[in-house]
């Protein structure tokens, strides 16, 4: 060197913020400089001191962050643990978001760069999270796919506004060099919806087992939920009322799976096989069989429906509605004013959750029939329903009248 212009500096990718760095006497010296030793990685590792929350999804994509804030550390945080904390402070076109922590920061796996070398060992990743939103859905998970990691875990959970430890099971997984460390994503049911996610562990511990009610594939009702608005459909019906009867044995309703619930709430998955009356459809009832009753009493002030439906594959068309007059009910309305909806007032589905809205001639103070779906049925399909919830103001970006 001779004429030096850079003399020193320094450059981050902080995992949350405030980041504060303090650099003491910086000194040019004659002394020989120490060989440098890289840490390694060793079980348990914390996510937050190797990971970087970069690799933002959904919303949370747009450019001047304007749906989802960058990470930032909880507040009161206990000394000794990591916490992060995300808003997502309004919804955008996608109306979810999420972020993966990733090593290192924006790596996707499509290049060369390679991930973490984790010890083997590892049974479980623990961690602690909560809301500001009681009941909200949110998926958890760690690996981007089984292409680039090697495999994919994921887990959905209901949070609540306490702190709550949950795991995600890697037993049985085989991995390497890790790349997507530890991931979120949710379709938040009211915002601003702030997350907080604290201790995020690689740990030799096992994972506990998961009570049969928690499990893909059951469907429960929310008695949990408040009575108020935003109301979900889950917390007074449950999709019962198969249609016409002899589809009862052409189709299977179960719970989505983890992978298919994309991260929303109270999803539904209807799988439907061809059957001699060539079109099927649901109801959500009060109790199996109820097509007249009893009705379910609702909040006030309810203007509409709101839900994410979507399906298996392109092409399909589907209709949906709330109410029943037959059985008595005052409301009864149908989806319209929807892109490309036929005669038989159908909806052309996507096959990515696509968020909806009916709107309600008049508030109902109950209903006998929830929300129904119908369509035809030519070929073996299956057909997603989501976040279905009573509100008081329509979502942004939704579609329908």
């Amino acid at each position: 060197y001779d004429k030096v212009i850079g003399g020193f500096g320094w450059y981050a990718a902080p995992s949350q913020v405030p980041f504060v760095l303090s650099i003491q006497d910086i000194t040019w010296s004659t002394e020989e400089a120490p060989a440098v030793v890289v840490p390694e990685p060793e079980l348990p590792l914390l996510v937050q001191n190797w990971f970087s929350p970069s690799g933002y999804m959904g919303d949370g994509e747009d450019p001047d962050g304007q749906y989802l804030s960058s990470p930032q550390s909880c507040p009161d945080t206990a000394e000794g643990s990591v916490c992060t904390q995300f808003e997502y402070g309004a919804l955008g076109d996608v109306g979810a978001a999420g972020v993966y922590w990733q090593y290192p920061a924006d790596n996707w796996g499509d290049g060369d760069v390679e991930g973490l070398a984790i010890p083997a060992g590892a049974q479980s990743i623990k961690f602690t999270a909560w809301s500001n939103v009681e009941g909200q859905s949110v998926e958890f998970f760690s690996g981007i796919s089984e292409a680039v990691d090697g495999y994919k875990v994921s887990s959905t959970v209901a949070l609540t506004t306490t702190p709550t430890e949950y795991w995600l099971d890697l037993s049985g997984v085989t991995y390497d060099k890790v790349i997507g460390g530890f991931g979120w994503y949710a379709a938040p049911s009211q915002v601003p919806f702030v997350l907080s996610i604290q201790d995020i562990t690689w740990s030799t511990e096992e994972a506990p087992a998961i009570p049969i009610e928690e499990m893909p594939g059951a469907i429960t009702k929310r008695d949990d939920a408040a009575f108020e608005l935003p109301y979900p459909l889950h917390a007074a019906f449950l999709p019962s009322g198969v249609m016409p009867a002899p589809a009862a044995t052409a189709m299977t309703i179960n719970g989505c799976s983890v992978e298919e619930a994309r991260g929303l709430a109270d999803c539904v998955a209807f799988g439907m096989t061809p059957n001699a009356a060539g079109w099927a459809g649901v109801y959500w009832h009060t109790e199996d069989d109820g097509w007249m009753g009893p009705a379910a009493t609702l909040p006030s002030g309810i203007i509409g429906v709101s839900f994410y439906a979507w399906t298996d594959q392109a092409g399909l068309f589907r209709k949906f509605g709330v109410g029943d007059s037959g059985a008595g009910d005052t409301v009864s309305e149908v989806m319209s004013d929807v892109p490309g909806i036929n005669g038989q007032q159908e909806v052309p589905m996507a096959t990515e959750p696509t968020l909806y809205f009916i709107e309600l001639a008049t508030s109902p103070a109950e209903l006998t029939g929830g929300f129904f779906w119908a369509g035809g049925v030519s070929a073996e399909s299956s057909l997603f329903v989501a976040g279905v919830e009573f509100v008081a103001e329509r979502p942004m970006g939704a579609l329908g009248n």
